[in-house]
């Protein structure tokens, strides 16, 4: 019988999880490139679908910015997931599912509130400020807030909260399939039957199910990616195309996935060379939307840039001990806060930037610039070393609820 200390159940003397140095870079660098991406959309030459911007400024449009932007967007929020279900399922190992659903709820569920109570009403007079200025509504309209269809539909959403949400609910659906899977029988102590490096084939089959779900999510609802579609209620589509990369960090953890460079940054160039037919072909898409297997093709390419690049860049992250300096530390460590404030900074910048007459990239950088300054000041001044800090990066009051779920469980 195996001794070996079952993953995903707690015990009472829990060995503390791996140290993985290059998510911490991971994790900063793709808070910056959300935020490089939102600078930008203003300024894009193929305006994603369904999404209206607090400012439309046509003189500023830029190819650059264009392809910059929808290069992040392939990649970004896959990589978030990604990263997500790996760490959801190391904390699943060490500590237990009840541990892991009650820590994402406090780690996801405050920074979700504080967002929806202070950033949410910055946001929406930020974006009836824009619309005034370029005479959409009304100036009345800033205080009597009612938008008439469609500008109204897009204000009701939690705007790019919305990852929160569909991160707890795989965080939550993730645990209750790792508690019911390894519940203990009454008669014995609780073990979890762990199979560790399944057969290449078995891999690649696993890989390519998931990919083939993201996809279907993806034609389904093409806005949920290549475009923004604001809603108060779950979107079919966007779960089923985020479901499978929060799935592939997750089982990557649990079969103990090995990093390796080499691979990682082959991924990441393959993704490249994707990219640049896909981006012409996203072009034609929003000028014209595509319907049937032209949509096919168009989805299947662009998940597969997200895919490539979110997998090769994480393969390259966790493979051996990568030092984390100490810019990269302190941003890893804001880059929650830096997701959650960026938003009305950047749209205030831009909506300020549009009487001056300057090139798309350098209107985009002084957004994307003045964003990321303004998180990091209201991030030392509010946040750094209080309460919420340590809520928005899962120190002190979630480990003492883990410990006291662990005592439960021992």
């Amino acid at each position: 019988m195996n001794s070996r200390p079952a993953p995903g159940w707690p015990t009472s003397a829990s060995s503390p999880a791996p140290r993985y140095g290059g998510l911490d870079w991971l994790r900063a660098g793709a808070s910056l490139a959300v935020v490089v991406l939102h600078a930008g959309i203003p300024y894009m030459s193929s305006p994603m679908p369904g999404l209206v911007w607090c400012t439309t400024d046509l003189p500023a449009q830029s190819v650059l910015v264009d392809g910059l932007c929808w290069g992040i967007d392939t990649f970004v929020m896959p990589l978030f997931f990604l990263i997500g279900g790996f760490l959801a399922a190391q904390s699943c190992e060490r500590v237990g599912p009840v541990a892991l659903v009650r820590n994402r709820t406090l780690r996801l569920g405050i920074p979700f509130l504080v967002g929806a109570v202070l950033i949410l009403p910055l946001d929406l007079y930020v974006w009836l400020l824009g619309w005034v200025c370029e005479g959409r509504i009304i100036p009345r309209k800033l205080q009597s807030l009612k938008i008439d269809a469609p500008l109204s539909d897009q204000l009701l959403g939690p705007s790019h909260l919305w990852f929160l949400i569909y991160q707890w609910i795989f965080c939550a659906y993730g645990g209750l399939l790792a508690f019911w899977k390894t519940r203990p029988a009454a008669a014995e102590p609780a073990t979890i039957p762990i199979r560790r490096g399944p057969s290449a084939w078995t891999r690649a089959a696993i890989v390519a199910g998931l990919f083939a779900i993201s996809v279907a999510g993806l034609t389904w609802d093409p806005r949920v990616v290549i475009g923004f579609e604001q809603s108060i209620l779950l979107t079919p589509g966007r779960l089923a195309y985020y479901a499978p990369c929060f799935v592939l960090g997750w089982l990557g953890r649990m079969s103990g996935i090995a990093g390796s460079s080499t691979l990682g940054l082959r991924l990441v160039a393959a993704a490249g060379l994707l990219f640049l037919p896909v981006w012409s072909i996203v072009a034609m898409h929003v000028a014209e939307p595509f319907s049937g297997w032209s949509r096919l093709g168009l989805t299947t390419g662009f998940a597969g840039c997200g895919w490539l690049a979110a997998s090769g860049l994480f393969l390259t992250a966790i493979d051996g001990s990568r030092t984390v300096t100490p810019l990269v530390g302190y941003l890893s460590r804001a880059s929650l806060w830096i997701y959650l404030a960026h938003h009305p900074v950047v749209g205030l910048t831009q909506v300020s930037l549009r009487v001056f007459d300057l090139p798309g990239p350098v209107k985009c950088g002084l957004a994307a610039a003045v964003g990321i300054a303004m998180s990091l000041l209201t991030y030392e001044a509010f946040v750094r070393g209080k309460r919420l800090d340590e809520w928005l990066n899962g120190t002190v009051r979630p480990a003492a609820l883990d410990e006291k779920v662990i005592r439960k469980a021992a």
